[in-house]
């Protein structure tokens, strides 16, 4: 209530006042937004150093599977030569029994 007993009003005299309160209320909105997407930017930021993280943490486990991969290629064909090394052995001297009987009699 003002002096004379009446309701405040909404609406002021001066209409300068008016403008300058939206110019407020518009600031503040734009504050608030402004407020909102540099706490999104930080949590993004947050997020991006995880996958970063995880990232470098599948690379090496990358690398160390390649190795690993390697190695087990490598020992499955020695053991596979070996195999035929040794069946190849086998054979040349099954042969020469063979042939050792056949040219002796």
């Amino acid at each position: 209530m003002n002096h004379l007993g009446l309701p405040n009003t909404l609406i002021s005299p001066h209409p300068a006042n008016n403008k300058i309160a939206n110019v407020q209320k518009d600031l503040d909105s734009v504050m608030g937004v402004m407020r909102d997407n540099i706490q999104s930017v930080i949590e993004r930021d947050e997020k991006l150093s995880n996958l970063t993280t995880r990232v470098d943490m599948l690379n090496s486990g990358a690398g160390e599977f390649a190795v690993n991969a390697r190695k087990a290629r490598y020992q499955a064909q020695l053991r596979r030569q070996k195999w035929r090394l040794v069946i190849g052995t086998l054979c040349a001297l099954f042969m020469i029994c063979i042939l050792r009987k056949w040219f002796i009699l």
